[in-house]
């Protein structure tokens, strides 16, 4: 009777090894297969260090203005193969009391997937930048288990009030308002009591020295901003990102 009790946990041990082991072997199988596909991860930040754009048209009773707002986006391919993005769409959307300015997703739906950079309305504002400042052109090539970083650069509308301190700007600078970062063109638009969006907002100081920002939370609605950022490879997969700011 011991003797079989003896060869039955035997028998049980050798089948829950085998269990063990054959659970082992799938996931190193699986592990494999997986970074033999395609796989890219995108991340983003805000950057406020990229430089500022803009474009704004004051004629009569007619405004309208667009800001550049900037992230620094990772793309992290984490297959083994070799990834191409082969082409790129973008679109910003200013939302306020329930109003958007910039459909994003209608507008991306009416491309194919052929379309370089675009935007909901001045492409120039649209872009993506290398460490430099220059545009990068498209393939971009990502090794596997390589990530490369880039600023990308997205036009969202602003509002009315907003549109005399961009022209105010432009005119200060000579028209190279490029030499400013986004930070530096906060600030300026803070000691107007607006910022990039329309809001209002007070420049806190602290022995005569610009200490930050503040929104005004008592103001009837305030306004908020994001890109959609979707990416194409040549393998036909697709990825995307809503960069919020």
């Amino acid at each position: 009777m011991k003797g079989f009790r003896f060869h039955e946990w035997i028998n049980s041990i050798g089948a829950l090894l085998a269990l063990v082991i054959s659970a082992i072997s799938a996931y190193i199988s699986w592990t494999a297969n997986t970074y033999k596909i395609e796989n890219l991860k995108i991340s983003a930040r805000k950057d406020e260090d990229c430089p500022a754009s803009f474009d704004a048209t004051s004629w009569a009773f007619y405004k309208t203005g667009e800001v550049a707002l900037c992230w620094r986006v990772t793309i992290t391919n984490n297959s083994e193969l070799k990834s191409s993005v082969v082409s790129v769409a973008m679109a910003g959307t200013r939302k306020e009391s329930g109003i958007t300015q910039g459909d994003a997703e209608s507008f991306l739906s009416l491309f194919s997937d052929n379309d370089q950079l675009v935007s909901w309305n001045k492409k120039k504002l649209d872009s993506m930048l290398n460490s430099d400042g220059q545009e990068i052109m498209l393939p971009l090539t990502i090794d596997g288990g390589e990530s490369k970083a880039f600023t990308v650069r997205c036009g969202v509308f602003t509002s009315e009030d907003v549109i005399p301190l961009l022209l105010s700007i432009d005119s200060k600078t000579g028209h190279h308002s490029e030499q400013w970062n986004l930070r530096n063109l906060e600030v300026e638009l803070a000691k107007n009591g607006k910022d990039i969006l329309g809001n209002k907002v007070r420049l806190e100081t602290f022995n005569g020295r610009n200490t930050g920002i503040s929104v005004d939370e008592n103001q009837e609605s305030i306004a908020n901003a994001s890109c959609i950022f979707k990416i194409s490879t040549g393998k036909g997969n697709k990825y995307e990102i809503n960069l919020s700011w």
